[in-house]
């Protein structure tokens, strides 16, 4: 008998006793029932003893197939780009840089990888060293408030 088809039986004869207790009339005809039903339950206890001793019976266990949902991790890793991309909007706007940010990401080993963060500035400057000052205030200003390392952080001034 398989363990599962033993287990199945036992709860059987579980909510058949429960049922029967609750529907008897209480008296002498109903010990002998509930006797019956007792000598049944231990009946049940007892039937896979026997296969068990000869070593018939082998216990295995069913692992169920993980199945990966990936729109699921697709809408994770789009929401968090998202929280990201308004946390650098914001934190550049507190520190008077007029910017949009667009973040891109990977799952890699169960986790969401931010991979990119571009940053594109409005507005003119003239020379070179000035862009170059900007690009530094906003690498240090998201990797020091959002924890954004500065390698995947790329200014681009439009």
């Amino acid at each position: 008998m398989a363990l599962s088809a033993w287990v199945f039986c036992i709860t059987g004869v579980a909510v058949l006793t429960l049922m029967v207790d609750v529907l008897l009339p209480s008296g002498d005809t109903a010990k002998y029932i509930k006797a019956v039903f007792s000598l049944l339950t231990v009946l049940i206890l007892t039937l896979p003893i026997p296969s068990i001793l000869r070593g018939e019976t082998s216990i295995s266990f069913e692992v169920a197939e993980v199945e990966i949902q990936e729109g699921f991790i697709d809408y994770l890793t789009q929401s968090k780009l998202e929280v990201v991309q308004s946390e650098a909007e914001y934190i550049l706007t507190q520190n008077g840089i007029e910017a949009s940010v667009t973040a891109y990401g990977e799952l890699t080993g169960g986790n969401i990888e931010l991979i990119l963060l571009e940053i594109y500035v409005s507005g003119v400057i003239n020379n070179q060293s000035s862009h170059i000052v900007v690009s530094e205030k906003i690498e240090n200003c998201l990797a020091t408030k959002v924890y954004i390392d500065k390698n995947i952080i790329s200014v681009i001034f439009v």
